[in-house]
């Protein structure tokens, strides 16, 4: 039995110089049940987590996570974190809540949005990083909702939904 392994796969014409972006390796976790919290504060989506082995510490990591659910009683937030810091957010201005993305009260407790945010990191390390969505409700007067809706009723109109975080390791 035969085994090829490779830390990088070049063009085979090459790279010109100072070109960079081939992928290394890519991680990628889907999850299917629901989701929610009444949190103010910015909360982990279980099971929305993925952990990547960067090779080089001059790599870049794309993060892209897709996730479908609403709010109810107000709107909630979402974040990319990786560890326990928070990524592609928002600059500080006073009072206001940093955030990759807003998630809107859906106005109904059957319509579900869908959520997508996107980052090319740069953590500078190797080893194991671990990258997830955390997210938070405005004022704990109602849930966000990941991979359901507000409305629990048995209808044909009410949605399940999954969520995915993928993890790409792009050579510098």
């Amino acid at each position: 039995m035969s085994e090829l392994r490779t830390n990088r796969i070049v063009p085979r014409d090459g790279m010109v110089a100072g070109a960079a972006g081939g992928i290394i390796q890519l991680v990628s976790i889907t999850k299917t049940d629901p989701f929610n919290t009444q949190s103010t504060s910015y909360t982990d989506v279980t099971g929305l987590s993925a952990t990547i082995n960067i090779q080089s510490a001059s790599s870049k990591v794309f993060v892209l996570i897709t996730a479908c659910g609403n709010t109810n009683g107000s709107k909630g937030y979402g974040q990319i974190v990786r560890g326990s810091t928070p990524i592609a957010i928002g600059n500080a201005d006073g009072s206001k809540i940093r955030a990759t993305f807003d998630m809107n009260n859906a106005g109904s407790g059957n319509r579900g949005q869908s959520y997508v945010a996107q980052t090319l990191d740069a953590p500078g390390v190797t080893g194991n990083v671990t990258y997830k969505l955390q997210v938070r409700h405005e004022n704990g007067s109602g849930d966000v909702f990941i991979n359901r809706i507000a409305d629990t009723n048995d209808s044909a109109v009410n949605g399940r939904y999954s969520s995915t975080i993928t993890l790409m390791e792009i050579c510098a």
